[in-house]
């Protein structure tokens, strides 16, 4: 497992959380700690893969298991959303990779998330929640949608705001780096 890490304090952003791993806390850049110095549970970032990187979650008792994170820009430039894709291994499923998104308070929960990679068609997923930090959503990707993430060049994310002219906002996604981003997440999860 690398240990080049990048660690774990809360830090706040417009909004962050949502993952299958703990929603309240959030990795951070504090060189000061190390991964010896992070409590069982405590989320930390491992590789950086151009636009993605590895967010795990330490273990005392078992290997960490990671997902490949990317921090999400909203219109005016700032922090507003996320997203984690993580590998499925369930057998009985059409999805191989899922991926939980966490979206601003005051969103609009029947329109519900529209993703799409570059020129294919858009799907929609409902929302799962909404806690403290923001509304959820887990997405789902088939082998063939997976393939399409990891030979494109961008993806978008809209939803859209409870308030105001409720017109949708579009997140850009860049898919830079995904590929060996994913790849090493998977490897990391596979051997553990």
């Amino acid at each position: 497992m690398f240990k080049n890490l990048l660690v774990v304090s809360t830090f706040v952003l417009t909004l962050i959380a949502g993952s299958a791993f703990a929603q309240d806390e959030q990795p951070s850049d504090d060189p000061e700690i190390t991964y010896e110095d992070l409590a069982d549970g405590a989320l930390y970032f491992g590789d950086s893969f151009r636009d993605w990187r590895l967010r795990c979650q330490k273990s005392v008792s078992a290997e960490d298991l990671c997902q490949v994170h990317q921090l999400l820009a909203g219109p005016n430039g700032g922090t507003i959303a996320q997203i984690a894709f993580f590998n499925l291994t369930n057998a009985q499923s059409t999805a191989v990779a899922g991926a939980n998104v966490t979206v601003p308070l005051e969103t609009a929960l029947p329109e519900g998330v529209k993703f799409k990679i570059d020129d294919k068609p858009a799907k929609a997923y409902p929302f799962s929640y909404c806690d403290s930090i923001g509304c959820h959503a887990r997405l789902g990707f088939t082998a063939v949608e997976l393939k399409w993430l990891q030979d494109g060049a961008i993806a978008k994310m809209a939803t859209v705001p409870y308030r105001g002219n409720r017109e949708p906002i579009v997140i850009d996604i860049s898919l830079a780096g995904f590929t060996a981003g994913y790849k090493a997440m998977v490897d990391n999860n596979l051997a553990n």
